[in-house]
């Protein structure tokens, strides 16, 4: 495994600005590989940097996978994305 990543707080100056799109993405992309995408230190870091906003269009994306019925794309249980939302507030500093 690499060298751990340097993280600073957030800010209420970071809340004001959106998050990234390529945060958001990125993302997304990890979480095809479920929960365990957090095994991953720098998935955990992106998940963190999610804003209120950023979070509501990665479960609303999540639920909509349910939907597509492609291989490659899992279907995400809703328990799993309770999971999720409690974990962002976890790493956020607001569980």
């Amino acid at each position: 495994m690499g060298a751990p990543m340097m993280t600073r707080p957030l800010t209420l100056a970071d809340e004001a600005r959106p998050t990234p799109q390529a945060t958001i993405d990125a993302l997304m992309y990890a979480l095809r590989g479920g929960l365990a995408a957090f095994d991953d230190p720098s998935n955990l870091d992106r998940l963190r940097r999610c804003y209120p906003h950023a979070m509501r269009q990665v479960a609303t994306r999540l639920q909509d996978w349910k939907g597509k019925r492609v291989a490659w794309l899992p279907v995400w249980p809703d328990d799993d994305i309770e999971t999720l939302v409690k974990l962002w507030a976890a790493v956020r500093g607001k569980a």
